[in-house]
């Protein structure tokens, strides 16, 4: 069963949807639940305002991606993550997220410079193949050791 349309002019960013003790609540006023809805539209309302986006911004993201002009990096700069080279598990920061330089990487447009941990040792790593060879956690890198470990074994 949908809950009914809340009839109630808005401004972009304001919200419809809270938590008052415990529940979704639909409308505030003085920090007192007014009225209660609930079902997967006030769900689904509640996931969009919890993204912080105003309609125009969703719009725009959905054009941009339809022209295939947004883009999904695989990381963010600063962030830890863990590479499998030469058998072994190298934690590393992302330093830098580059495009258009067609001199490095296999003459790939995108690429990853990645600072070791330890030894503070700077590598561009291509887009295809950081999805290949790096990870986001400890354990996901453990576990492409261990395939490859298993596929060498099989030869």
């Amino acid at each position: 069963m949908n809950a009914p349309i809340l009839k109630r002019t808005v401004r972009a960013m304001d919200r419809l949807t809270e938590i008052v003790d415990g529940r979704q609540c639909t409308i505030v006023s003085d920090d007192k639940c007014v009225e209660y809805r609930y079902g997967d539209d006030i769900d689904k309302l509640a996931a969009y305002e919890d993204t912080g986006l105003s309609p125009e911004e969703v719009a725009l993201m959905k054009e941009k991606l339809s022209d295939n002009r947004l883009i999904e990096l695989p990381c963010c700069l600063g962030d830890k993550v863990f590479q499998v080279k030469n058998g072994v598990i190298v934690a590393a920061y992302v330093d830098g997220i580059r495009f258009g330089n067609k001199r490095c990487c296999n003459n790939e447009e995108k690429y990853i410079t990645l600072r070791d941990v330890y030894t503070n040792y700077s590598e561009k790593v291509s887009f295809s193949r950081f999805n290949q060879f790096c990870f986001a956690t400890e354990e996901e890198a453990k576990r492409k050791l261990e395939r490859i470990k298993q596929n060498a074994n099989s030869v």
